[in-house]
């Protein structure tokens, strides 16, 4: 049975009285745990009053109290394709709807837990893969197509055909910016792709960056994970070993790290460090201007 755990204290409620260490520094503390049977593994949404996760094997969406754990409501997903569990994506909120890829994209009431929209074009599976929203409009990744959807009512604004498969877009000032990796030999193999960048108004792409295999492997290349933005650059890793940063505005490579391994854990910024880590156990900080290592880490495996 696995346990789904939600460190509050993050979310500043005033109901969470951490303790401190001697420093002063608050130390976060476990306010409730939820035992669920089918496990949990979309990154879950929480706020002041609502936490939403969705379950790996029977597919339900399940809505609890924040301060207490206790259950709310829980909806069972019944679109995408049978036999497999729910794609790894992410649970997001606007206003009174909860918006949850689920293979095909639902928005559920957030009161009662009910399907207020649910987007299924059949061409393909419109919610494969981590959703971003900007003002109105959520983004959302298929098979090979990246969806622009209103949020309010569910109705597609535009789809990108992009050829490969999409992962993680985020977006910033009217640019959607994603990672893709390509099939090989028309398979269910993934390997190089490309770094992508999408006017979020109307869907056309502006720039593509290759992002290859390593060398001698061709099913280690492209993105699969989110990257991070800078002012500047767009920087992402890749399962074939580097780091980039590409500038935004052009797609232009201005610098390239070259790691020990497969980078699987997507990029974060942090005063101005790119961070990733690496399947070889390393974590590294590079100047996310520059991309010069600033320090490295090792989990030893």
């Amino acid at each position: 049975m696995r346990i789904v755990c939600l460190l509050l204290i993050l979310l500043n409620l005033s109901a969470c009285s951490p303790t401190t260490e001697p420093s002063g520094a608050a130390r976060p503390h476990l306010l409730w745990t939820h035992a669920d049977p089918a496990g949990g593994d979309a990154l879950p949404y929480a706020d002041a009053e609502l936490a939403v996760f969705t379950t790996i094997f029977d597919r339900r969406v399940v809505g609890l109290d924040v301060r207490s754990g206790a259950l709310r409501w829980q909806h069972l997903l019944t679109g995408g394709p049978s036999g497999l569990h729910l794609p790894p994506g992410n649970v997001l909120a606007s206003g009174n709807l909860i918006l949850v890829p689920g293979w095909d994209l639902y928005a559920l009431d957030r009161v009662t837990g009910q399907v207020r929209w649910h987007f299924a074009p059949k061409e393909e599976y419109p919610a494969a893969a981590p959703l971003a929203m900007e003002g109105e409009r959520i983004f959302s990744p298929g098979a090979t197509r990246l969806y622009a959807v209103d949020v309010r009512s569910g109705s597609p604004l535009w789809s990108t055909p992009l050829g490969e498969r999409p992962f993680a877009p985020v977006v910033d000032g009217g640019v959607v910016y994603l990672g893709t990796r390509g099939f090989i030999n028309n398979s269910d193999v993934l390997g190089a792709g490309h770094a992508i960048a999408v006017r979020a108004e109307d869907g056309a792409v502006l720039w593509r960056v290759p992002i290859p295999d390593a060398p001698g492997t061709p099913w280690q290349g492209g993105i699969n994970r989110a990257g991070a933005l800078t002012p500047e650059l767009f920087i992402v890793s890749s399962t074939n070993g580097s780091v980039y940063g590409i500038e935004r505005q052009s797609g232009r490579v201005r610098w390239e790290h070259r790691g020990p391994g497969p980078y699987e854990s997507g990029v974060a910024v942090l005063n101005d460090v790119a961070i990733s880590a690496s399947l070889t156990g390393e974590i590294i900080g590079l100047d996310a201007n520059t991309g010069v290592v600033r320090w490295r880490t090792t989990t030893g495996g």
